[in-house]
């Protein structure tokens, strides 16, 4: 195998398998589907997707500043850390 097949096979895996480590399937995301009207998408600090505040799974306060998740596996996660 090439080092350009390697990439794309390791790209496809990873589009594959964040989001079933996440507990969240890609065509279904809710937390990344449009939140309120004037509301800016936040990401999720663990998996890097996009996040609006009233549709995410979680959410934390840490330090004065506000975190939302996609679901409660990566607040679980932060949290660890």
């Amino acid at each position: 195998m090439k080092i350009k097949d390697i990439t794309t096979f390791l790209v496809i895996l990873a589009a594959i398998i964040l989001p079933v480590a996440c507990g969240q399937n890609a065509s279904t995301d809710q937390a990344a589907q449009g939140g309120e009207p004037g509301e800016t998408a936040q990401i999720d600090p663990i998996c890097n997707m996009k996040v609006f505040p009233s549709n995410a799974k979680a959410s934390l306060e840490k330090d004065g500043k506000n975190y939302y998740f996609c679901s409660p596996h990566c607040k679980e996660e932060f949290e660890k850390q």
